[in-house]
């Protein structure tokens, strides 16, 4: 009734809140059911769009998630995996030589009321977080305001000083790892497997 601009709260009430009955009862409901399918309809073929939007989206950038498959991957199998089967392996007894066994809170009783090192780690990298975590996010802030602020060619060296020390990282990563001798990782691997018989340079 509301939909249709009347005060009754439900189909059976006119505009001026009185009963109906008979075939303007019947009629005004068809009506007002009407406009609920109608309203319904809409919110229905706008989810369908924003479904197919989105999917669309996908699609456009189906090189950008392909790249970030392989992250992606390692991401879920290394971390999000390990992590969710570590809450219900808590509660057993597992040397994963044997079936694991469920001892249920034992497990956490020992670690929590008998184990002291446990407990000493746990207030050292309380401390820890508290202090360096705040400490370092605003001096890392301030600095890169700091730098913000510097003329073009200063705000260039003190970026590339800043940036160096893992620059440096990853150029001795890449440099071991696609070394010219037979200590070369890439080299020593494709040696093992018979496809080249001397490294390559």
């Amino acid at each position: 009734a509301r939909e249709l601009g009347c005060k009754g709260d439900t189909p059976l009430q006119d505009c001026q809140g009185r009963a109906l009955t008979g075939v303007r009862r019947q009629s005004l409901w068809w009506e007002f059911e009407g406009k609920a399918l109608r309203k319904g309809g809409t919110v229905l073929a706008g989810n369908n769009q924003n479904r197919s939007g989105l999917w669309r989206s996908v699609k456009q950038n189906k090189a950008c998630y392909l790249m970030l498959a392989p992250f992606m991957l390692f991401f879920v199998v290394f971390t999000i995996v390990p992590v969710v089967m570590s809450l219900p392996m808590g509660f057993t007894d597992f040397n994963m030589a044997q079936a694991p066994k469920f001892v249920g809170l034992s497990n956490y009783t020992t670690l929590f009321l008998s184990d002291k090192i446990f407990i000493k780690s746990i207030r050292v990298t309380l401390v820890f977080a508290l202090f360096t975590g705040p400490v370092s996010y605003v001096l890392c802030f301030l600095l890169a305001w700091l730098i913000n602020e510097l003329p073009p060619k200063l705000k260039t060296v003190f970026t590339l000083i800043f940036y160096a020390p893992s620059m440096a990282n990853v150029y001795t990563v890449w440099q071991l790892i696609f070394s010219g001798d037979m200590n070369g990782y890439v080299n020593s691997f494709l040696m093992n497997l018979g496809l080249i018989n001397a490294p390559v340079q």
